[in-house]
């Protein structure tokens, strides 16, 4: 008898044990579930928030791409319209090209003749054609970015005596259109010498370079009309706004200028 109630206290503590240990299996079981919702939870918003970012970048680079062509465009056009006033037979249609490589843009310029033929212009045309694409990619920048003061260094040396009498046209058209103060380093007065102007005279004496004199010159300049001249951009076109950017036309390569231009954001 006494046996027999021991076999049942052992066999009611057992039951007893095992009525905790799943008492407390259940607790755990209960804490992981919630847990488990919680991560649920998170991955559910994680993964709203990385289709939310992936819609946003493809939207991002979608419209910079669309920018980007926009400033390329720009331009082309303006390439196209100063070819044409300093070289009205040739009938050149500028092209530029780019790819990026390792986050960096590499660019290329031709020009389309009449009978649709690429040429160079680093191995097919003058040295003046190359100064002129290198002085309209980098006042295009200036353009876009809203820029309003440009330094240039014996910019149009190859250029003929007529040629530099007619660019005058076209930096007065910079001036008058979209506001830009050009400071100009020449040797020769031809490029500038109808202009309004402010002009600065250095002389040498001793080996030493001082100001000889300061003359303002009030003229009128009146622009050849049969030329005709690109319009300013709309702001749409430059909505970027950045006060001063330097460049000096003596060593400006043109691609360096189309390079900037497509990756307009690395001027800040």
């Amino acid at each position: 008898m006494r046996s027999r109630l021991n076999r049942i206290r052992n066999i009611s503590n057992s039951q007893n044990l095992n009525i905790q240990i799943i008492k407390k299996n259940k607790e755990r079981a209960e804490s992981i579930k919630e847990r488990l919702d919680e991560v649920n939870d998170i991955l559910s918003l994680s993964e709203f928030y990385v289709n939310s970012l992936h819609n946003i970048l493809i939207t991002t680079k979608d419209k910079y791409s669309k920018y980007q062509k926009l400033r390329v465009n720009f331009a082309e056009n303006s390439l196209k319209e100063n070819i044409d006033v300093l070289f009205p037979d040739r009938g050149f249609v500028p092209r530029i090209d780019y790819e990026f490589s390792r986050n960096n843009v590499k660019s290329s310029l031709v020009l389309l003749d009449s009978r649709g033929n690429t040429r160079t212009p680093k191995i097919t045309e003058g040295g003046f054609l190359q100064q002129l694409i290198g002085y309209t990619s980098a006042i295009s920048i200036l353009r876009l970015l809203n820029s309003k003061t440009f330094y240039i260094d014996e910019a149009f040396s190859q250029a003929s005596s007529e040629n530099k009498e007619i660019m005058q046209n076209i930096i007065h058209g910079y001036t008058v259109n979209d506001n830009i103060q050009t400071i100009l380093i020449s040797q020769s007065p031809e490029c500038y010498y109808q202009l309004p102007r402010r002009e600065f005279t250095l002389a040498y004496k001793n080996g030493e370079a001082y100001l000889e004199s300061v003359e303002d010159y009030e003229s009128e300049f009146i622009p050849n009309t049969d030329l005709g001249f690109m319009e300013s951009p709309n702001n749409d076109e430059r909505d970027l706004n950045h006060d001063n950017l330097n460049s000096d036309m003596y060593n400006l390569n043109y691609n360096d200028s189309l390079d900037s231009l497509i990756n307009l954001e690395d001027l800040d």
